[in-house]
């Protein structure tokens, strides 16, 4: 059966990717105000909890084929023997693919640690940018690993984020040079963004590698895991009350409020995410969750009252070039695919109509999962030569 999206649901979907984007920007605005008072770790600690409960209460329902365990097309079996278990008995995914969930988990845990104390320590808008470069750092990282190819496109889009990054970190690497606590604080947050990002590069490709035999909710529930594991121990650890501060109860109630505002507008934009980018086409849904670079320094400028400087601005459109010409050749790649017969398969559209199938591609905060398949209408159609579409 072939996919049809209507353009309505494909425009719908993009506006859910630039309110998302915003929404995504807010929580780390909201988080910038709660970490005046709280340890970042503490504040991931918030933030996975919150979002893992909403994921166990989600995997309490939801459920998935037992067929489809090996990774068998379920369209090509009887939808009478299909017997289904609720995820909650499988949280960190079935045996075969255990080990890529807990390293996705794993990796996720550390790169949010890392985000979160660039977004403390740097402008909003220049701990945006710099993680924006997982895209760019993903094309090296699986060519490495999945031995995809690499077009000139990509080598541009790289060579252009890489002045752009230096461009961005060296115009404000010395912003506080008289007050040395301060610098140091600024220098190891340009490292911890830019660690933070290659280790989002690396969830990106585990997450490429799970495949669709692994569900959303587990990935996400094994983030959380990890996530949570991190930060109470580097919390509580010698070197993070170095770098930070001890873990307390915040102060007020303005402090409570703002981590109120981090945790829902971040699962929000999280959910929001995961969603309309199964629907809108992969080129563009990279452009516009893109958007998220010019909300944070909006919200950089108005809330923080931190104006960038030309280089910082030269840097973000440098990098904001380089996202476009990576959503470039995506929709290359797609009308490549649509023109050889290809169809896009989103959520087992190559399954029957009649299988409620409740898998979803899966899906990270950062991109979307698409799969171009041969078109076959037969019931024996097969995953053989699904070409995967990520960004």
């Amino acid at each position: 059966m072939r996919l049809s999206l209507k353009s309505s649901d494909e425009s719908k979907a993009l506006i859910i990717l630039l309110a998302s984007a915003f929404l995504f920007s807010l929580m780390g605005a909201f988080m910038k105000l709660s970490s005046r008072d709280v340890p970042s770790t503490q504040l991931i600690f918030y933030r996975s909890t919150f979002q893992g409960v909403i994921v166990v209460l989600g995997m309490l329902f939801v459920t998935e084929p037992d067929n489809n365990d090996d990774g068998t097309n379920v369209s090509s079996l009887n939808t009478a023997t299909i017997t289904r278990t609720r995820l909650i008995q499988y949280p960190l995914g079935r045996p075969k693919h255990r080990s890529v969930i807990i390293a996705r988990g794993f990796i996720g845990g550390f790169a949010f640690l890392n985000y979160f104390y660039a977004l403390k320590v740097l402008p909003l808008g220049d701990a945006n940018t710099l993680f924006s470069l997982r895209p760019i750092i993903t094309i090296f990282l699986a060519r490495i690993i999945l031995g995809e190819n690499i077009v000139f496109l990509n080598l541009m889009a790289a060579l252009s984020s890489l002045v752009g990054a230096y461009l961005i970190t060296g115009s404000n690497s010395n912003v506080d040079n008289g007050n040395p606590d301060n610098d140091s604080d600024t220098r190891l947050g340009y490292i911890a963004a830019i660690v933070g990002s290659v280790a989002g590069s690396a969830v990106l490709v585990l997450t490429r590698k799970a495949g669709i035999a692994v569900h959303t909710l587990q990935l996400i529930f094994s983030w959380a895991i990890f996530s949570i594991a991190f930060s109470f121990c580097v919390g509580h650890s010698s070197v993070g009350i170095n770098i930070e501060e001890s873990w307390h109860m915040p102060h007020s109630k303005e402090i409570w409020g703002y981590i109120s505002g981090m945790v829902i507008f971040g699962s929000l934009s999280h959910f929001m995410m995961n969603h309309a980018a199964r629907i809108a086409p992969a080129g563009l849904s990279a452009i516009v969750r893109s958007s998220n670079i010019m909300w944070a320094y909006l919200l950089e400028i108005v809330v923080f009252h931190q104006v960038p400087t030309a280089n910082t601005v030269i840097g973000v459109i440098l990098i904001s070039l380089s996202l476009i010409l990576i959503a470039a050749t995506k929709l290359k790649e797609v009308k490549g695919a649509s023109d050889s017969g290809l169809v896009l398969d989103m959520r087992a559209a190559h399954c029957n109509e009649n299988l409620a199938d409740e898998r979803t591609p899966i899906l990270s905060p950062s991109f979307d999962t698409l799969k171009c398949v041969p078109h076959d209408d037969s019931e024996n159609a097969t995953h053989k030569n699904t070409l995967p579409l990520r960004l």
